[in-house]
């Protein structure tokens, strides 16, 4: 039996149903503005990162839904890859920041996913 696709399903309303945080709060917590490039893993449709944008170097999407990077290829400030989230396709310290908002939970080993980030 197919597993449901239910990020597909979601994908065209995701940015209506999910609001992100204030733009301002991130800022904060990221110490943004940067130099460095900001990693949005497992950013869906880049909800949160589209906003960072303009206070980071570069922007990268990682997420593993071909829908929702479909999305999230309306905001043109974000560089996107499609990949698993213990499997990432970049070099170590490609980063200076790295944000999963509401992600975690789905990936298929956590710990992977934490090491990764690391």
């Amino acid at each position: 039996m197919p597993i449901l696709d239910h990020f597909g399903l979601l994908a065209p309303y995701y940015d209506r149903i999910f609001k992100p945080k204030n733009k301002d709060d991130w800022q904060t917590l990221l110490q943004l503005p940067s130099e460095g490039a900001l990693l949005d893993l497992g950013g869906g449709t880049g909800r949160v990162s589209q906003h960072l944008c303009d206070q980071v170097l570069k922007s990268v999407l990682v997420d593993p839904s071909a829908d929702m990077l479909s999305q999230a290829s309306k905001k043109v400030c974000l560089d996107r890859a499609r990949a698993a989230a213990e499997s990432l396709p970049f070099h170590d310290d490609a980063f200076e920041h790295i944000i999963m908002v509401d992600a975690l939970h789905h990936v298929e080993n956590q710990s992977q996913t934490l090491m990764e980030m690391w």
